[in-house]
């Protein structure tokens, strides 16, 4: 999908074990909406919609969070955000 747009995150938040290739080995807990929708183009410039649920929605919004320039550790708050960022510079990465 070309320009993805998340035009909807919504319904009961759920946590799950969340990692990422940018941060490889890392994982935490992290809280995203059970439902998201993203709007978007193909590669004919035609518009797309596509709607998940679930660890599909965690994807969707997961991948849309990147363009903005955000990791999942972003989403993190308090003692497990502290620990991560504590995890992300002993393994010399920097952001």
């Amino acid at each position: 999908m070309i320009n993805p747009v998340v035009v909807a995150a919504d319904g009961e938040p759920t946590t799950s074990d969340e990692g990422c290739l940018s941060l490889p080995g890392l994982y935490y807990d992290t809280t995203r909406p059970w439902h998201a929708v993203v709007e978007g183009f193909d590669m004919a410039g035609d518009p797309q919609r596509i709607e998940g649920t679930g660890n599909f929605a965690r994807c969707l919004l997961h991948e849309t969070d990147h363009l903005h320039g955000h990791v999942y550790v972003d989403r993190l708050d308090g003692d497990i955000k502290r620990a991560a960022m504590r995890d992300v510079r002993a393994a010399h990465w920097s952001f």
